[in-house]
């Protein structure tokens, strides 16, 4: 984001930054604001989803495609 400036809001007092939810006389973080984050993988989504597309939908679009290429040719034969 060039050009952007992004401020974040300032702790006030002892607590982070952040959303907070009042339980009692506790305030409990909901959401902390940080200028970055480090993530690391837990779950491999991406395979997961390749390996779903590779399964079904791979089949399914070439059904389609086959179908779609008769259709045209029958439309063809007939002009």
């Amino acid at each position: 984001m060039s050009g952007v400036d992004i401020s974040l809001p300032q702790a006030r007092g002892r607590l982070p930054a952040g959303v907070y939810e009042r339980r009692g006389n506790a305030l409990v973080p909901q959401m902390i604001f940080v200028r970055s984050a480090r993530y690391t993988e837990r779950f491999p989504i991406f395979d997961f989803a390749r390996q779903v597309l590779q399964r079904e939908a791979a089949p399914e679009m070439r059904t389609q495609v086959e179908a779609e290429i008769k259709r045209a040719l029958a439309r063809a034969a007939k002009s």
